[in-house]
């Protein structure tokens, strides 16, 4: 059986309760990216969601530079530097693309991301990564079943919605 993970985008992440951060599930199966970390530092249990950041390293920044390449000049749904906004987002997907990275073993992890923004969803498909929903994410949080495999894990089509 696959092992399941998951990278929590700032949007799910906030809207999240300090129980739910703090669940079991989300200490064993979920990272955070340090560019998510930085977009929820007001959060009051920050030292609790520390624990569990993914760090970049240099895979993430070589799978970076595919995911800029592939947004389209003048396209700001992804990443808008003039208002600030999106700066995370394409390194979530560029850490699950170098999380999966050379993984040849019979049992592989694989990554999900967990994110309402339709460009990260969108991104997320064009690279062939699984997306689910912050509502999606609850359901795996309540059931508290560490075991268990997502019924939305299987890839998202992002045209059919989520």
């Amino acid at each position: 059986m696959n092992e399941h993970r998951y990278l929590l985008d700032a949007n799910v992440l906030t809207r999240l309760t300090a129980d739910q951060r703090a669940s079991a599930f989300v200490s064993a199966r979920c990272r955070v990216t340090a560019e998510v970390m930085n977009e929820v530092r007001g959060l009051p249990d920050r030292s609790v969601i520390a624990r569990i950041e993914l760090s970049t390293d240099a895979r993430t920044l070589g799978r970076l530079r595919e995911v800029m390449a592939s947004v389209v000049p003048g396209d700001q749904s992804l990443v808008d530097l003039y208002r600030n906004k999106g700066c995370a987002d394409p390194v979530i997907v560029a850490a699950a693309l170098a999380a999966e990275d050379g993984q040849d073993q019979l049992w592989q992890t694989q990554w999900h991301i967990v994110s309402d923004d339709k460009a990260v969803r969108a991104m997320a498909s064009t690279f062939g990564i699984s997306w689910i929903s912050r509502r999606d994410l609850v359901a795996l949080i309540e059931e508290g079943d560490l075991a268990r495999s997502p019924s939305v894990g299987d890839r998202h089509d992002f045209a059919a919605g989520p």
